[in-house]
């Protein structure tokens, strides 16, 4: 018996059947990009650029990005990156980019009702070695001391009247008592 063309196998899939077959393959490839930017995007935030906050339209700004520690180049090491920090902890910061002589760092408050600056950006803070990458470190118990547990927004400055480079949010927390 003849057959017609196109009719060249087998496996024949009915139209049902071959509509969730492309929504499984469709699956599959959003997954397989998702793991991969997750893999190979990894490494590379240290620099990473977040959108302005203000809504302005104004130049994005590059994220902060905080760990319990902080390398001899000035970036926070993978396995020591956190947002959240108790008492013995070592809180530290770091900015990719360009290098900078000093900054000025502004924190405020950010636990549900309105912001409330905790540190005005008046004060310069040299940066050792300058110039280097943005990076500084202090024991989180100093911060819990001065400002108490909650959230925080951290913007860092170039100029005490300009416009933010750098922005990030962290929580300080009272480490829980034990039994």
């Amino acid at each position: 018996m003849a057959r017609r063309p196109g009719d060249g196998g087998r496996f024949r899939l009915s139209p049902r059947a071959r509509q969730l077959a492309g929504w499984v393959a469709a699956l599959l490839l959003v997954l397989g990009i998702a793991g991969a930017v997750r893999l190979l995007g990894e490494s590379g935030d240290e620099g990473a650029v977040v959108p302005s906050p203000s809504g302005a339209g104004g130049p994005a700004t590059l994220a902060i990005v905080f760990g319990t520690e902080l390398s001899a180049e000035r970036v926070i090491p993978v396995g020591a990156r956190t947002t959240s920090f108790e008492r013995g902890d070592t809180f530290a910061y770091a900015v990719g980019g360009e290098p900078a002589d000093a900054v000025y760092v502004e924190v405020e408050r950010a636990d549900g009702g309105p912001l409330e600056v905790v540190q005005a950006p008046i004060e310069a803070q040299a940066i050792p070695d300058a110039p280097a990458l943005i990076g500084f470190t202090v024991p989180a118990a100093a911060l819990l001391d001065a400002w108490g547990a909650g959230e925080y927004v951290m913007r860092i400055y170039l100029e005490p009247e300009g416009e933010p480079i750098a922005e990030g949010r962290f929580v300080l927390a009272e480490a829980p008592s034990s039994p």
